[in-house]
C-alpha cells in the first residue's frame, strides 16, 4: 500500500474509534452538568424554604430585623427559578446536538428517533 492510503486508513480508524469516545465523553460531561444544576436548584430551593421558616418565626416573635433573611430568599428564589429554566431548556439531540425546542420522539434537524 502506498503511504497516502495507510494515512487515510489511520485517520478513518482513529476517527471511528476516538470520536465515538469522544462524543461518549461529552454526552457524560453534559449528564453531569444536568445532575450539578439540578443539586443547585434543590440546594436553592431548601435554603429559600428554610429562610422563610426563620423569617416567619422572628415575624412571629416579635423581631423585625428581617433585612438578613429578607436578602438570602431573594438570591436564592432567582436562582431556583433560573436552574430550573436551564435544565427545561437544555435538551438537545444526541445525534445533532441542536437543541429540541418541542416534545416529541423525533429530532426537527436531523430527523432522527430520540
Amino acid at each position: 500500500m502506498k503511504t497516502a492510503e495507510l494515512e487515510k486508513c489511520a485517520a478513518v480508524w482513529y476517527n471511528r474509534k476516538y470520536g465515538y469516545v469522544l462524543r461518549k465523553m461529552l454526552t457524560w460531561r453534559r449528564y453531569q452538568m444536568k445532575k450539578v444544576i439540578a443539586c443547585i436548584a434543590i440546594i436553592a430551593l431548601l435554603v429559600f424554604a428554610a429562610d422563610w421558616a426563620l423569617l416567619g418565626i422572628k415575624i412571629f416573635g416579635g423581631n423585625y430585623d428581617i433585612l438578613t433573611e429578607a436578602y438570602i430568599g431573594a438570591v436564592c428564589f432567582p436562582i431556583f427559578f433560573v436552574c430550573i429554566a436551564v435544565l427545561k431548556l437544555s435538551k438537545k439531540c444526541p445525534y445533532c446536538g441542536k437543541l429540541i425546542t418541542f416534545k416529541g420522539t423525533y429530532c426537527s434537524h436531523c430527523g432522527k428517533k430520540l
